[in-house]
């Protein structure tokens, strides 16, 4: 259902925001609406409804609202996922508010989903979602009733123009930071920092507030700011989704209105950059994108929280290693070159019965597999990893030509962490996934 089709939008931006609304449905499709059977036991249509609303706001603002009807977004599971992957600085993520909680969902990695599937990606696309609109100046927004739907709320610019943004110096490199994501500027007294679990924060409004120096989140090597001399520091406070980080700079120079200059085609995606401006003066200076930021800033806090035990390890890094189960030459052949071909240490076996034998007597990270396969097929395979004690907790992969809805479901029934189907395979998908369960 679709209403508000009428509304006019600059066409660039409708071009930015193609893919992520595609998204957005696609996310409705594969986690909102439930099978029809679930839909009849709740006293719903046994057809589910997604509705697209496109109205026009007051400030040259529209408002794209893509809701549907299903199944909700489980926050225990949102919550479970973040602070498994490290994705939120809270000390109690658990403790977290209906909005912080739904609010995890933009982060890269995290997905209320127990299974991996191509229809809705890995748990990256609303990550994506969100860098697209911030990008652009925009916002993205959820709410959901558990069993009652869930509604995305899209709001963008009608057209792209300038905006106000807050120059800011570390070393000798300036950067331009948007100020709708500012929170406050402030100065800190050094004496003031407190270290907690190995990670900087300081106190702002009775509230602890994580600590990281911006040169450290953008990976900026080898600078010599003012902050390392004196007795007091800026710190420019960013908020997002709930989240809060103080980064400090060197200098903070007064807020100004600035024109977003694309870096072009060849320059598409530059981690933590959303663009560029020319100052009054004209200096050409990055404008920072702030969800990049956010993200930067947590794992340069990790790093840092992680020096102490990196110091104590003297044994090198040891490969992951991949069981890879098929009983298709060609293809064990290529999943297998495609695993090394990214440092992974590879074995393989010709099927789930040869497969569940090097498993109980060798140590995996992970096991790729096969559905369709003689003796013993994935489902049973991935049936009998998860009844075994020393084997439940082992990432299980399926790699398979069947591609139905039903069969989805039956991996995830049978213990499967991903499903990634054969005929839209992509050798990075499977990588990515890889990469995420070890």
């Amino acid at each position: 259902m679709i209403e508000g089709g009428e509304v006019e939008v600059d066409r660039r931006i409708l071009e930015e925001m193609k893919d992520p609304l595609i998204h957005l449905i696609r996310n409705c499709i594969d986690h909102g609406i439930e099978k029809p059977e679930e839909r009849e036991q709740q006293n719903k249509p046994r057809r589910g409804t997604i509705k697209i609303e496109v109205s026009q706001l007051e400030g040259s603002k529209v408002q794209i609202l893509i809701s549907d009807d299903g199944r909700g977004i489980d926050r225990a599971k949102i919550q479970a996922s973040a602070s498994k992957l490290g994705l939120t600085t809270q000390p109690q993520p658990d403790n977290l508010s209906d909005p912080e909680a739904l609010a995890l969902i933009f982060q890269s990695g995290d997905s209320s989903s127990a299974l991996i599937t191509d229809l809705s990606g890995r748990g990256l696309g609303l990550a994506i979602v969100r860098e697209k609109a911030e990008k652009l100046r925009g916002t993205v927004t959820v709410q959901s009733e558990l069993g009652g739907g869930t509604g995305f709320r899209v709001v963008l610019p009608l057209t792209i123009a300038s905006f106000r943004g807050i120059p800011v110096r570390v070393d000798e490199a300036l950067f331009v930071i948007p100020s709708t994501a500012v929170e406050r500027v402030a100065h800190v007294e050094k004496n003031k920092i407190k270290t907690v679990e190995n990670k900087e924060t300081i106190a702002l409004d009775g509230k602890t507030v994580a600590l990281v120096r911006l040169a450290d989140a953008l990976e900026l090597h080898g600078t010599n700011g003012a902050e390392h001399t004196n007795d007091r520091m800026f710190v420019v406070v960013i908020s997002q989704n709930g989240e809060r980080i103080a980064f400090v700079v060197d200098e903070v120079i007064n807020e100004q209105e600035v024109l977003v200059k694309t870096l072009g085609c060849q320059l598409s995606r530059v981690r933590n950059v959303a663009g560029a401006t020319v100052l009054a003066n004209g200096k050409l200076v990055p404008i920072l994108n702030v969800t990049d930021l956010m993200q930067s800033a947590v794992r340069a806090s990790a790093a840092t929280a992680r020096v102490a035990a990196a110091v104590l390890a003297t044994e090198k890094p040891t490969r992951k290693s991949v069981l890879v189960v098929e009983d298709s030459i060609t293809s064990r052949a290529l999943l297998k070159g495609i695993l090394e071909g990214a440092g992974y240490s590879v074995n393989t076996a010709v099927d789930g019965v040869d497969g569940l034998t090097q498993l109980r007597s060798g140590g995996f990270d992970v096991v790729v597999s096969d559905v369709e396969m003689p003796r013993m097929n994935g489902f049973d395979l991935a049936t009998k990893i998860r009844a075994d004690k020393k084997l439940s907790e082992l990432p299980i992969v399926l790699v398979t030509a069947l591609h139905s809805r039903e069969d989805r479901e039956r991996g995830m029934d049978v213990g499967a962490n991903a499903y990634i189907v054969k005929n839209s395979f992509d050798q990075s998908n499977l990588l990515d996934v890889v990469e995420r369960l070890t």
